[in-house]
Protein backbone atom coordinates (compact mmCIF):
# COMPACT_ATOMS: atom_id res chain seq x y z
CA UNK A 1 0.00 0.00 0.00
CA UNK A 2 1.13 3.58 -0.47
CA UNK A 3 0.57 4.47 3.20
CA UNK A 4 0.92 2.07 6.14
CA UNK A 5 -2.36 1.62 8.00
CA UNK A 6 -4.11 -0.63 10.43
CA UNK A 7 -7.75 -1.23 11.48
CA UNK A 8 -8.79 -0.98 7.81
CA UNK A 9 -11.11 -2.99 5.55
CA UNK A 10 -10.49 -4.70 2.23
CA UNK A 11 -12.11 -6.54 -0.64
CA UNK A 12 -11.36 -8.14 -3.97
CA UNK A 13 -9.01 -10.71 -5.44
CA UNK A 14 -5.25 -11.07 -5.86
CA UNK A 15 -5.41 -9.10 -9.12
CA UNK A 16 -8.12 -6.56 -8.30
CA UNK A 17 -8.51 -5.41 -4.70
CA UNK A 18 -9.51 -2.45 -2.55
CA UNK A 19 -8.23 -1.30 0.86
CA UNK A 20 -10.19 1.42 2.64
CA UNK A 21 -10.54 3.29 5.91
CA UNK A 22 -8.37 2.55 8.92
CA UNK A 23 -5.71 4.57 10.65
CA UNK A 24 -2.44 5.74 9.11
CA UNK A 25 0.44 7.67 10.74
CA UNK A 26 -1.57 10.89 10.27
CA UNK A 27 -4.65 9.62 12.13
CA UNK A 28 -8.00 8.27 10.92
CA UNK A 29 -8.08 7.66 7.19
CA UNK A 30 -10.74 8.12 4.54
CA UNK A 31 -8.33 6.96 1.83
CA UNK A 32 -9.21 4.18 -0.56
CA UNK A 33 -6.50 2.36 -2.50
CA UNK A 34 -6.99 0.06 -5.48
CA UNK A 35 -4.69 -2.91 -6.29
CA UNK A 36 -4.35 -3.95 -9.97
CA UNK A 37 -2.22 -7.04 -9.41
CA UNK A 38 1.09 -5.20 -9.33
CA UNK A 39 0.64 -1.88 -7.54
CA UNK A 40 -1.59 0.33 -5.40
CA UNK A 41 -3.27 3.55 -6.61
CA UNK A 42 -5.23 5.97 -4.46
CA UNK A 43 -8.80 6.35 -5.70
CA UNK A 44 -11.90 8.12 -4.28
CA UNK A 45 -11.88 8.83 -0.54
CA UNK A 46 -14.70 7.84 1.78
CA UNK A 47 -16.99 10.61 3.00
CA UNK A 48 -16.22 9.69 6.64
CA UNK A 49 -12.75 8.72 7.87
CA UNK A 50 -12.97 5.75 10.22
CA UNK A 51 -11.20 2.74 11.71
CA UNK A 52 -12.44 -0.54 13.23
CA UNK A 53 -15.42 -0.69 10.85
CA UNK A 54 -17.28 -3.62 9.37
CA UNK A 55 -17.41 -4.32 5.66
CA UNK A 56 -19.36 -6.34 3.14
CA UNK A 57 -17.56 -6.87 -0.11
CA UNK A 58 -18.06 -8.57 -3.40
CA UNK A 59 -15.29 -7.30 -5.63
CA UNK A 60 -13.08 -4.26 -5.78
CA UNK A 61 -15.92 -2.61 -7.71
CA UNK A 62 -18.63 -2.94 -5.03
CA UNK A 63 -18.14 -2.62 -1.28
CA UNK A 64 -19.96 -1.44 1.82
CA UNK A 65 -18.37 0.00 4.98
CA UNK A 66 -20.38 0.48 8.16
CA UNK A 67 -19.89 1.55 11.74
CA UNK A 68 -16.41 2.11 13.10
CA UNK A 69 -14.67 4.79 15.11
CA UNK A 70 -14.90 8.18 13.38
CA UNK A 71 -13.36 10.33 16.13
CA UNK A 72 -10.24 8.35 17.00
CA UNK A 73 -11.04 8.04 20.70
CA UNK A 74 -13.21 4.93 20.51
CA UNK A 75 -16.52 6.71 19.86
CA UNK A 76 -18.61 4.47 17.55
CA UNK A 77 -20.75 5.59 14.63
CA UNK A 78 -23.77 4.34 12.67
CA UNK A 79 -22.48 5.72 9.34
CA UNK A 80 -22.65 3.47 6.28
CA UNK A 81 -21.22 4.07 2.78
CA UNK A 82 -21.40 2.17 -0.49
CA UNK A 83 -18.58 1.99 -3.11
CA UNK A 84 -19.57 1.74 -6.79
CA UNK A 85 -16.10 1.26 -8.26
CA UNK A 86 -15.45 5.00 -8.50
CA UNK A 87 -16.83 6.81 -5.47
CA UNK A 88 -18.33 6.33 -1.99
CA UNK A 89 -21.96 7.31 -1.36
CA UNK A 90 -23.57 7.73 2.06
CA UNK A 91 -26.47 5.27 2.46
CA UNK A 92 -28.80 4.53 5.37
CA UNK A 93 -27.01 4.09 8.70
CA UNK A 94 -26.90 1.08 11.01
CA UNK A 95 -29.62 1.11 13.68
CA UNK A 96 -27.03 0.94 16.48
CA UNK A 97 -23.75 2.84 16.76
CA UNK A 98 -20.99 0.26 16.59
CA UNK A 99 -17.25 -0.25 16.25
CA UNK A 100 -14.98 -3.28 16.26
CA UNK A 101 -17.58 -5.21 14.28
CA UNK A 102 -17.44 -7.71 11.46
CA UNK A 103 -19.52 -8.10 8.39
CA UNK A 104 -20.25 -10.38 5.49
CA UNK A 105 -22.24 -10.41 2.29
CA UNK A 106 -22.26 -7.92 -0.56
CA UNK A 107 -23.06 -4.23 -0.83
CA UNK A 108 -26.77 -4.91 -1.50
CA UNK A 109 -27.22 -7.81 0.95
CA UNK A 110 -24.97 -7.45 4.00
CA UNK A 111 -24.84 -8.53 7.63
CA UNK A 112 -23.24 -6.69 10.60
CA UNK A 113 -22.34 -8.67 13.72
CA UNK A 114 -19.94 -8.90 16.67
CA UNK A 115 -19.96 -5.20 17.60
CA UNK A 116 -18.92 -2.92 20.42
CA UNK A 117 -20.61 0.19 21.79
CA UNK A 118 -19.14 1.50 25.09
CA UNK A 119 -22.48 3.07 26.13
CA UNK A 120 -24.59 -0.05 25.49
CA UNK A 121 -24.67 -3.38 27.22
CA UNK A 122 -25.94 -5.35 24.20
CA UNK A 123 -23.10 -6.49 21.91
CA UNK A 124 -25.19 -9.33 20.49
CA UNK A 125 -27.13 -7.44 17.81
CA UNK A 126 -27.11 -8.77 14.26
CA UNK A 127 -28.40 -6.48 11.49
CA UNK A 128 -29.15 -7.17 7.80
CA UNK A 129 -28.82 -4.59 5.02
CA UNK A 130 -31.04 -5.05 1.96
CA UNK A 131 -29.39 -2.42 -0.22
CA UNK A 132 -31.60 0.31 1.26
CA UNK A 133 -31.93 -0.05 5.02
CA UNK A 134 -30.71 -2.00 8.07
CA UNK A 135 -32.97 -4.26 10.17
CA UNK A 136 -32.13 -6.04 13.43
CA UNK A 137 -32.71 -9.74 12.79
CA UNK A 138 -31.15 -11.66 15.68
CA UNK A 139 -28.96 -11.65 18.76
CA UNK A 140 -25.72 -13.60 18.94
CA UNK A 141 -25.53 -16.34 21.56
CA UNK A 142 -22.16 -15.06 22.80
CA UNK A 143 -21.76 -11.34 23.60
CA UNK A 144 -18.51 -10.16 21.97
CA UNK A 145 -16.85 -7.76 19.57
CA UNK A 146 -13.69 -7.66 17.40
CA UNK A 147 -14.86 -10.79 15.59
CA UNK A 148 -14.21 -12.19 12.11
CA UNK A 149 -17.07 -12.58 9.69
CA UNK A 150 -17.43 -14.41 6.38
CA UNK A 151 -20.09 -15.74 4.08
CA UNK A 152 -23.24 -14.20 2.70
CA UNK A 153 -26.22 -12.47 4.26
CA UNK A 154 -28.21 -15.65 3.68
CA UNK A 155 -25.65 -17.76 5.53
CA UNK A 156 -22.77 -16.14 7.42
CA UNK A 157 -20.30 -17.05 10.14
CA UNK A 158 -19.08 -14.96 13.06
CA UNK A 159 -16.02 -16.31 14.87
CA UNK A 160 -13.66 -15.45 17.73
CA UNK A 161 -13.60 -12.00 19.22
CA UNK A 162 -13.14 -10.25 22.53
CA UNK A 163 -12.72 -12.02 25.86
CA UNK A 164 -10.63 -14.71 24.13
CA UNK A 165 -13.80 -16.13 22.61
CA UNK A 166 -13.51 -19.30 20.56
CA UNK A 167 -17.23 -19.29 19.78
CA UNK A 168 -18.40 -19.64 16.19
CA UNK A 169 -21.97 -18.85 15.24
CA UNK A 170 -23.84 -19.38 12.00
CA UNK A 171 -26.48 -16.84 10.96
CA UNK A 172 -29.23 -16.57 8.40
CA UNK A 173 -32.27 -14.34 8.26
CA UNK A 174 -34.26 -17.07 10.00
CA UNK A 175 -31.99 -18.54 12.69
CA UNK A 176 -28.83 -18.44 14.79
CA UNK A 177 -26.92 -21.62 15.63
CA UNK A 178 -23.82 -21.91 17.80
CA UNK A 179 -21.49 -24.20 15.85
CA UNK A 180 -18.51 -24.47 18.22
Amino acid sequence: MNVAKDYHCGSGTSTSALAFGGEDPGGLSAKTESWNGSGWTEVGDQNTARRSAGAATQLATTSLIFGGDTVGNGTPTQACESWNGTAWTEVNDLNTTSRNLSGCGISTAAMAMGRYNPTASNYELVEHFNGTSWTEVADMSTSRHSTSGCGTQALGLCAGGSSNSVATEEFSAAFTIAVD
